[in-house]
């Protein structure tokens, strides 16, 4: 459709583990609030959300039932990481080493134990590494958003579109970000962005 007007719900997540910063938010908050690519554009609206299991989720359906976007990507800091990776599939599984900011330290716990094991984005991932790599920012898939409350929100958000009847249809899912300058990470989910777009045009 060209020259429609889209809008995108662009997330990052609160410091955690002591950190006074969280790269993703830092990154979140440098991309433009308005984007364009060739005839379409999109207005940005960034969400901050909490480390905490579940409530990430539900903080981010309350901005879709108020915004009402046109696609959905959330971030969230890999720091042993040396590229920006988009996730190929969210896991029906909570574990982790400490705990998330509410004290609360799942093991072994499904997200949903109704729903499957696993779930897939609907982003346009491989167009998305080539955007990110052609600005000299390295980019790779990743097929494996660990079991923290990164891979919480990923799979709740594809969960969630499924029950709403769009999962196939509704672009949507989490990208990794390193522990790189903020500007850096800003330009990698500019183009992803941008990607998004042009595929809708």
């Amino acid at each position: 459709m060209a020259g429609k007007e889209f809008k995108i719900i662009l997330t990052g997540f609160e410091p955690f583990g002591g950190a006074a910063v969280n790269p993703s938010w830092e990154g979140v908050k440098l991309v433009p609030e308005r984007i364009i690519a060739g005839s379409s554009s999109a207005e940005v609206v960034k969400v901050r959300l909490p480390v905490v299991y579940g409530r990430a989720y539900e903080v981010l359906k309350a901005e879709m039932a108020d915004e009402k976007p046109d696609a959905v990507i959330c971030t969230g800091l890999a720091s042993g990481r040396k590229s920006v990776t988009p996730e190929v599939i969210a896991v029906n599984l909570m574990h982790a080493s400490s705990a998330d900011n509410s004290g609360f330290r799942p093991s072994w716990e499904k997200i949903d134990p109704a729903g499957p094991d696993g779930l897939f984005s609907t982003l346009p991932n491989l167009e998305m590494v080539s955007a990110v790599n052609s600005l000299g920012i390295s980019s790779s898939l990743s097929f494996s958003a660990g079991t923290y409350v990164c891979n919480d929100l990923f799979y709740r958000l594809m969960r969630g579109n499924i029950s709403c009847g769009f999962y196939k249809s509704f672009p949507a899912g989490f990208i990794h970000v390193p522990d790189i300058a903020p500007e850096q990470i800003a330009s990698a989910l500019t183009a992803c962005i941008k990607t998004v777009l042009t595929l809708r045009n």
